[in-house]
């Protein structure tokens, strides 16, 4: 906008107004995106913790096993995991055997 010197027509002023309102009404649309966005991943995450909790709960008797049983290649492809995910929320299977073996 030039306001110095600048001709202050009425076809400027309504170009510069109709500008004006265009930048604010596409900021108060990435305003909604944003929030909607943020929803939308957090819903997402839940839903993935809720899925990978049932398939988690389904692999944690069958971890207990030994190895020459069932490999845990095996046990991730049965619950549709990987088997890098399996270690990290069941842990070794050593101490999943040492813990199932105390109950």
């Amino acid at each position: 906008m030039q306001w110095i010197g600048a001709d202050l027509t009425a076809a400027t002023l309504d170009a510069e107004l109709l500008e004006a309102l265009a930048d604010a009404e596409e900021e108060r649309r990435r305003g909604q995106t944003a929030a909607g966005r943020s929803a939308g991943v957090q819903a997402a995450a839940a839903s993935r913790e809720k899925r990978r909790a049932a398939k988690i709960e389904k692999a944690s008797s069958l971890w207990c096993k030994l190895p020459g049983e069932i490999s845990g290649a095996e046990i991730a492809a049965l619950v549709g995991l990987s088997v890098r995910s399996l270690h990290y929320h069941l842990g070794p299977r050593e101490d999943a055997r040492a813990k199932a073996s105390k109950k």
